[in-house]
């Protein structure tokens, strides 16, 4: 696990110890995403002082500095390949670099100002891009820079965007409570997803590509049938805004993480609750099912978990401290390094402060 601190540090983590096996020399500034490249090889930080700097994830050193802006580089994500990298920029400009090269290949046109969310298609050739400013959706073609279609039909605001395993379809969350499903090459709506009575906080597929899920506000989460656009389940208990939700790699369960510090597993086929997992005292602002279906990663203001999943799928009474925050350091973004992993702790890192700070009260 890589994480990046308001101590302008870097760390990579063992999992299994709790060890940190390297960490980057102190920076200036302070890292504001932190992402792996899909082979688990690469980490790539975006940083306030306009750089972008890629390390090796073997041997914790630094492989060479981007200088993408003279502004802060709030976003970065890794192609499937792991050979370019997007970034997006505090004035708008959002670039796609070669990393063996260290070179701009692409610059997006029609710059945003403010990105909420990055994902590639998972076969490179187009990237989504979720505005902060005007709320719209913009897929670009990687190879010519320009807009392939801008998402319309709509007027609340998009708040998160995710790709379709097979890059056909895509998915989208909005601030009105609604989430939409669209066909990738047409741009057009295909179903509307509506239900839910708060924010979209995260939208993902299932590994099969059949289903999705959504996780709001509201307090709740919900899976739809991506074929018909019908509601399945709503997933009740939180007690709080339901902030992050992701499948298990098999398909069958569901995790989320909510503002009322607990994250909680839910059996996808039935919606049953399993489990509830307790220990946090913030909110827990991600979540994430380890590739072997063995471990979950949960992030709150207060510290990283590693709960054991054990085989009858009820989540061990013991869990394991990963790492501690740096004091008063807020961490920035974690991304474990598997394909179809896209989950930027960075873009919610606002909001989850002010949600922390509100409940302190």
């Amino acid at each position: 696990m890589a994480t990046g601190s308001d101590d302008q540090t870097v760390r990579i983590w063992d999992l299994m110890t709790g060890v940190s096996v390297h960490r980057s020399p102190k920076n200036a500034t302070k890292a504001n995403s932190v992402v792996w490249s899909i082979d688990g090889r690469r980490i790539a930080t975006a940083r306030d002082d306009g750089t972008v700097q890629i390390w090796d994830a073997l041997t914790g050193l630094e492989i060479r500095t981007l200088q993408a802006d003279s502004v802060s580089v709030k976003s970065v994500v890794w192609s499937v390949d792991g050979r370019r990298i997007a970034t997006a920029s505090d004035d708008g400009v959002m670039r796609i670099w070669d990393i063996d090269q260290g070179i701009v290949v692409r610059t997006l046109e029609a710059s945003i100002a403010r990105v909420n969310s990055i994902a590639w298609s998972p076969d490179g050739s187009q990237i989504a891009v979720g505005s902060e400013d005007d709320g719209k959706v913009r897929i670009y073609d990687t190879s010519t820079g320009t807009i392939v279609h801008m998402l319309e039909g709509y007027t609340a605001k998009a708040t998160a965007v995710n790709w379709s395993v097979d890059g056909k379809q895509m998915l989208t969350g909005h601030d009105d409570g609604t989430a939409r499903i669209w066909n990738a090459a047409t741009g057009k709506i295909t179903h509307l997803l509506q239900g839910h009575t708060a924010r979209i906080w995260a939208v993902w597929w299932n590994p099969k590509g059949n289903q999705v899920v959504t996780s709001s506000g509201d307090g709740t989460a919900r899976t739809w049938d991506a074929e018909t656009g019908a509601e399945l389940h709503i997933f009740q208990g939180h007690t709080a805004v339901v902030l992050p939700a992701f499948w298990s790699p098999d398909g069958h369960k569901i995790v989320t993480g909510s503002g009322d510090g607990t994250a909680r597993i839910w059996d996808a086929e039935t919606g049953a609750e399993l489990r509830i997992l307790q220990g946090h005292s913030f909110a827990v602002s991600n979540v994430l099912w380890m590739p072997d279906g063995r471990q979950i990663l949960t992030q709150s203001g207060d510290a990283e978990y590693v709960w054991l999943v054990s085989n009858d799928l009820i989540i061990a009474d013991m869990y394991r401290r990963v790492c501690n925050l740096f004091k008063d350091e807020e961490i920035r973004s974690v991304i474990p390094s598997w394909p179809g992993c896209t989950l930027k702790i960075s873009a919610l890192a606002d909001d989850i402060k002010a949600y922390d700070e509100l409940q302190a009260r």
